[in-house]
């Protein structure tokens, strides 16, 4: 997991390998962490992760949660095919924004509440 602040109060989070339970157990505090950060406009770039799981669901879902009680945002992006099938499966987009690109999720992101 890397962890960026960029312009605008913005905070990359960048995700690798596998949202299984393993993987969700080792970043889950400190990617709770940084998407909690003020002023909680999350970008997590997803293109990276090959697998997820319920428990790599659930991380996602609390941490949006959390940023919209905070009147922030958390937006993915960049979600590999078999990622992006398990998001609309599960209607993720109903939670929090999923897209393409960066660029798009850094628009999400900025966008005004």
């Amino acid at each position: 997991m890397e962890i960026t602040s960029l312009e605008g109060g913005i905070t990359r989070i960048r995700l690798q390998g596998r949202l299984d339970a393993m993987g969700t157990d080792n970043i889950g505090v400190h990617f709770s962490a940084a998407a909690a950060m003020a002023p909680c406009r999350v970008v997590v770039d997803l293109c990276g992760v090959g697998f997820i799981a319920s428990l790599g669901m659930r991380l996602l879902i609390t941490s949006a949660r959390n940023a919209k009680v905070k009147m922030g945002v958390m937006v993915l992006y960049g979600a590999t095919d078999m990622v992006q099938d398990v998001l609309e499966q599960m209607a993720i987009d109903q939670i929090m924004p999923v897209v393409a690109s960066e660029a798009l999720a850094l628009e999400q992101a900025r966008a005004p509440d």
